[in-house]
């Protein structure tokens, strides 16, 4: 389920900042090349674990516990995504190249709307138990029963076990069951722009024409989407970084 919020598809990855005239002809050291990437190499991996620090905080305030939290992965994930909850393998995705232009506070809003899709197919696990929601999982956009069977592989399942025994089922009457099932009816019609991004069988332009659709139609105001934001924006009034 992955992050992708207006403000933040302006942010340039390439940002960079001229120094005035004064400061540059005072510069008179030059840093080997090898010594600058061995620098900013390090300082990247700090970068890492400060993510990683605050991933962490924030899943102990929102009270996910630590056995069945999500690892957390760094990947380059394109398409202006900052981040996202892979729900067949039970893990967060951050791409920290992105993440790097972003204050601190908007840094927490992406973690917080990621781990609330994590709590979003908690409950849709709990209502549907395990079978029923790999099922659900491997059958929105497969066809062919072949491909169920192989991607079915794909669900991390010790995971999805683990969630299902430490937080037990809901009653679909409950408050908590007609929630799971609004999740379920969203899920249905959520887009997997990643992977749409990704594809190479059809003309970059009319890649970007449903891409652009898609996020405007069934993205953007997804109760998925909506419930995600939300839960962040209402996270960020009491957390400080």
């Amino acid at each position: 389920m992955q992050y992708m919020d207006n403000k933040l598809q302006g942010v340039n990855r390439n940002n960079s900042t001229d120094l005035p005239a004064k400061i540059k002809n005072r510069i008179t050291v030059s840093i080997p090349r090898d010594t600058f990437s061995e620098v900013k190499y390090i300082e990247h991996l700090k970068f890492k674990v400060h993510i990683k620090n605050m991933y962490k905080d924030i899943c102990n305030k929102i009270n996910l516990q630590e056995q069945i939290t999500p690892k957390l992965k760094f990947e380059s994930l394109g398409a202006h995504a900052a981040g996202g909850f892979s729900n067949i393998d039970g893990k967060i995705y951050f791409d920290d190249n992105f993440l790097k232009q972003l204050e601190d506070s908007d840094i927490v809003f992406v973690i917080r709307h990621e781990l609330e899709h994590v709590k979003q197919f908690h409950e849709i696990l709990r209502l549907l138990g395990l079978k029923k929601f790999v099922k659900l999982m491997v059958s929105k956009n497969e066809n062919c029963p072949e491909e169920k069977i192989v991607n079915s592989e794909k669900v991390n399942i010790n995971y999805y076990k683990k969630v299902e025994q430490m937080l037990g089922k809901i009653d679909p009457n409950s408050p908590e069951g007609i929630l799971a099932q609004k999740y379920i009816d969203a899920y249905k019609k959520y887009p997997d722009l990643m992977k749409l991004w990704q594809r190479t069988d059809i003309c970059k332009v009319k890649k970007i024409l449903i891409f652009i659709k898609e996020l405007i139609c069934n993205y953007k105001f997804n109760f998925l989407e909506t419930s995600a934001n939300k839960a962040a924006k209402n996270f960020l009034k009491t957390f400080k970084v």
